[in-house]
């Protein structure tokens, strides 16, 4: 009888040769692809196996920042000393960014000629190989993970948390599995290519050969998390997702003024702060404002992220009305936003 278990798309496919020393059991594991085609969820499961991912890599997401600001600055000398660091602590680590391949423009003269090119005919048409391949072998027994998702679904979930043009983006998506093809094509990197649409629904297969390929060896309740990690719908992610998440509370409502405080997660640009009254925005200002209680409870790391406004009309202010704020583009109100008045 014919076995057909061999024809099953199973999401995953091992391409390449393993390059590192025979028996070596130390490795570094490199996770990218498209922005939005699954990477958190390779770097949250091996995340949940136990394996080391940055000293500033946090969920849900798990992107280390100090090796990537490393990597963006262009320093061999920056990255070269995180690297060193990660590899004399840990026998095996990961670095997720999606963008990995664009990150690695920084790498060398060619891509800054590459950065030229990009500005005059399109962003990020041109891909020096050579730059990430200078960038891939300062790692230690690099190998790749690398993760692919249905051109339309990555588009639409751009759509829906960056409000930017479906098309545009299909076109961007596009162009980078384009750079990634001719990756494959030409330095044939021993790497793991991944489904991450598939792997949701074959977790358990899917578990067993990310471990098998990374050469580690976990925990029992290190893998049940893991397996529990990997989902079809990660809210969590979700939210972060957004353009740019965002906190922040509408304090006080009064006939002369209407306060609080908003800011941005993931950096201290001033945030605009939009002023709606019964669905019509009535005034815009910027979360710029000292506050000393900000500061004291660490809400942010100078404390100025208030607002006020005070340049409405305080006929629209009424029993009953709806007053609502959020930072501008934001789908979401800040707590304590709608306020009944």
């Amino acid at each position: 009888m014919t076995d057909f278990s061999q024809l099953i798309n199973t999401g995953f496919h091992v391409t390449g040769k393993d390059s590192s020393q025979s028996g070596a059991s130390a490795r570094t594991v490199l996770i990218f692809g498209v922005p939005r085609s699954g990477t958190s969820i390779i770097s949250g499961a091996l995340h949940h196996l136990g394996v080391f991912n940055g000293e500033r890599s946090f969920d849900p997401i798990y992107e280390d920042k100090i090796l990537h600001e490393a990597i963006l600055s262009g320093s061999r000398d920056k990255v070269g000393k995180v690297i060193e660091n990660y590899n004399r602590q840990n026998d095996v680590w990961f670095y997720k960014h999606p963008d990995l391949l664009s990150d690695s423009l920084s790498f060398g003269a060619s891509g800054r000629i590459a950065g030229v090119m990009n500005r005059l005919y399109g962003k990020d048409r041109f891909l020096p190989l050579s730059n990430f391949l200078r960038l891939y072998r300062m790692f230690r027994n690099p190998m790749c993970i690398i993760t692919f998702k249905d051109i339309f679904a990555i588009a639409n979930r751009n759509r829906l948390s960056m409000e930017s043009d479906l098309l545009e983006n299909m076109e961007d998506v596009m162009r980078t599995y384009r750079k990634i093809v001719v990756l494959l094509k030409q330095l044939d990197p021993h790497a793991l290519l991944v489904s991450s649409e598939k792997i949701v629904n074959n977790k358990d297969l899917f578990l067993d050969k990310l471990i098998e390929f990374c050469q580690i060896n976990p925990a029992p309740e290190q893998r049940q998390k893991a397996l529990h990690f990997i989902s079809a719908k990660p809210v969590a992610y979700l939210k972060h997702a957004r353009v740019d998440s965002t906190i922040g509370y509408l304090d006080e409502v009064t006939n002369t003024c209407i306060s609080g405080w908003a800011r941005y997660v993931d950096h201290d640009k001033a945030a605009k702060v939009v002023l709606i009254i019964d669905g019509k925005e009535v005034e815009t200002v910027s979360a710029n404002l000292f506050r000393e209680d900000l500061l004291a409870n660490k809400l942010h790391p100078s404390g100025a992220c208030s607002f006020r406004f005070t340049r409405f009309n305080p006929d629209l202010l009424y029993p009953g009305c709806e007053v609502r704020v959020k930072i501008a583009n934001d789908v979401h109100d800040l707590n304590g936003s709608p306020f009944i008045s």
